[in-house]
């Protein structure tokens, strides 16, 4: 499933930019780099989608188990991205810790892939204060998946 999605992902990512959406799409593997976030949100199947919303002092996620097509996702997104406390997963909240350097990997800022500037590319997770950061700039809609899922 998770390689399946990756095309559609990726067009997902071009639709936001195309359209302005304030939504980051982002990406994140649970065997290595983004392992602390998908401990704290209990990532436990792949591929995990998920909207991460600033909520006050800390970070809100919402939970997306639709259909994997285009329009399926980019009109939940939508949605999410114009009332997200209503979507809000009641078991999903983590405070961002204020102590901890936030640090800045490839891919942190928005856009993310290679050249962090282009337009409409999927953002690499490259561990959970990454995560942390973009989603105080703005909304992140999150694939989580393990390399070896199919």
């Amino acid at each position: 499933h998770c390689k399946k999605l990756a095309p559609t992902w990726e067009k997902l990512a071009d639709k936001a930019a195309q359209h302005g959406s304030s939504v980051k799409i982002a990406e994140g593997d649970c065997t290595s780099t983004a392992k602390d976030a998908c401990g704290q949100y209990k990532v436990t199947g792949y591929p995990k989608l998920m909207l991460f919303f600033a909520d006050g002092d800390g970070i809100a996620a919402a939970s997306y188990s639709g259909g994997r097509t285009l329009n399926d996702m980019w009109a939940w997104m939508r949605k999410v991205e114009a009332d997200p406390a209503t979507y809000r997963d009641k078991t999903q909240s983590g405070k961002a810790d204020k102590k901890k350097d936030i640090r800045r990997g490839p891919g942190s800022k928005q856009g993310g892939g290679d050249d962090p500037g282009e337009p409409g590319a999927v953002t690499k997770i490259t561990d959970k204060s990454q995560l942390e950061a973009m989603v105080k700039e703005g909304p992140v809609f999150a694939k989580f998946y393990a390399p070896w899922c199919g």
